[in-house]
């Protein structure tokens, strides 16, 4: 009988972005958001309960009981979403749209509201409709582009260790250096033109972006080390290896 040879353990990011665990805590902080909502409703009835409530109703124990509670939750709620959602690591996309958890949070704040004591309040049926309808767009655009993150960032990765195992090293010049698209990072981005020649003579060249300060962005006719598959010179899997100082 033949020993089966294990499987190779997987990448951290070739993984799943939400393993079993992390799905739930994060529905659970959801409920939490939802929670909120009700806490929030129930502090609506103890503000206009004739019982409950003094001619100075925002003063009533109950009522700012009720309403400090729904604050704490909902924040708690959406915070820790966003934490179990956060990037695994650095240089690594987030495993959860920031976005998304915002607008799923209000959408479910609302809908605790909606739907909690006192409830079903018709008359804001239509509105919640209205916030449902768009936090799903927007929820569905958030999720799109951290798809498309994940995607080039394990495309990269990829790249990267393949270079590290059996790439061969040269010295490249910078021929171009433009600014980069905006980004929400502190650091600028720049996109570099970096040519290079191989052993058998041609001439090649490899465009990469990266993220530094200005003072310490590659300037054109500087060296640098390029790394690049010998099977496929010229592709998008050549990389700069070590990147620019800072980036």
């Amino acid at each position: 009988m033949t020993a089966k040879t294990p499987a190779p353990p997987r990448l951290p990011y070739l993984q799943r972005r939400l393993g079993f665990g992390r799905a739930v805590a994060a529905l659970l902080f959801l409920a939490l958001c939802a929670e909120a909502g009700r806490l929030f409703a129930a502090g609506v009835v103890a503000y206009r309960a004739p019982e409950t409530c003094s001619p100075l109703c925002l003063g009533s124990p109950s009522t700012q009981a009720y309403w400090t509670g729904a604050v704490l939750c909902w924040l708690t709620g959406m915070v820790g979403a966003a934490l179990v959602g956060r990037s695994p690591g650095a240089g690594a996309p987030s495993r959860l749209p920031a976005g998304g958890v915002l607008f799923l949070a209000v959408l479910a704040g609302a809908l605790g509201a909606v739907y909690g004591p006192g409830g079903p309040y018709r008359a804001a049926l239509p509105a919640v409709a209205m916030l449902a309808a768009v936090s799903l767009v927007l929820v569905a655009h958030s999720e799109s582009r951290l798809r498309a993150q994940h995607r080039a960032y394990r495309a990269a990765r990829t790249s990267a260790d393949r270079l590290t195992a059996h790439g061969v090293s040269t010295t490249g010049t910078v021929t171009s250096v433009q600014p980069g698209e905006p980004t929400g990072f502190a650091q600028p981005q720049f996109r570099l033109t970096v040519g290079y020649a191989t052993p058998d003579g041609v001439a090649r060249s490899l465009v990469c972006v990266v993220r530094v300060q200005a003072y310490l962005a590659p300037r054109v006719g500087q060296s640098l080390t390029v790394r690049y598959d010998p099977l496929a010179p010229d592709t998008a899997e050549a990389a700069i290896v070590p990147p620019p100082e800072g980036a």
